[in-house]
């Protein structure tokens, strides 16, 4: 059994950054900050000025000790993305939809100090 690489704690006043992978964000990296109020702001990094930004409603869960779920519409973007965090390995899962499409992605995360 390995040792997990994150612990699991509360989402609400923590960020994640997500690095895709893999999908049709591939190459990007996104900071997530979550609020105890229920929502949540996101933004590009490493994109200049225009960055794609917003914040929006968020729901949050936790399956066990190693998976959390992080789950908002994104009206900018024009999809809702769901991503589970698997805290035993590090990376994350994602599907990004819309009412006609599914984008599955992947990638590393971790929690920025």
């Amino acid at each position: 059994m390995h040792a997990a690489v994150h612990t699991a704690m509360p989402l609400p006043g923590r960020t994640v950054r997500l690095t895709w992978a893999e999908g049709p964000t591939a190459g990007q990296v996104h900071e997530h900050a979550f609020h105890g109020d229920g929502t949540g702001h996101w933004h590009a990094l490493g994109s200049g000025d225009g960055a794609m930004q917003e914040d929006a409603p968020c729901l949050l869960g936790q399956s066990d000790e190693k998976v959390m779920l992080i789950s908002y519409p994104s009206p900018v973007a024009g999809y809702t993305l769901s991503v589970a965090l698997n805290l035993e390995t590090g990376r994350h899962v994602a599907i990004a939809s819309d009412a006609k499409s599914w984008l599955p992605a992947r990638g590393p995360f971790e929690f920025p100090s």
